[in-house]
């Protein structure tokens, strides 16, 4: 068995762009909705995973924050199990 653990840092961009939408009702009374997609932050946390001998291996992440642009996490976690054959 070898476990490893470590830190993470991660730089993300959305190349998402812009998107907007135009509604009426029947008394033509309009409403608009533009949004900007793009935009720049970073994600930082922990992570481990288990590598067993016979090709399995056993992950788990925790995010803990994000900072930087508009988009705002306070926390995620992943888990998971691989085979390797």
């Amino acid at each position: 068995m070898h476990i490893n653990i470590y830190a993470k840092l991660n730089l993300l961009y959305e190349f998402g762009g812009a998107a907007g939408i135009q509604m009426a009702n029947n008394q033509r009374d309009m409403v608009s909705l533009d949004q900007n997609y793009g935009d720049t932050w970073i994600e930082y946390g922990i992570s481990t995973d288990i590598r067993f001998s016979d090709g399995r291996c056993v992950y788990f992440d925790i995010a803990e924050g994000t900072g930087g642009g508009e988009f705002g996490q306070h926390w995620q976690w992943n888990a998971g199990v691989r085979w390797i054959f």
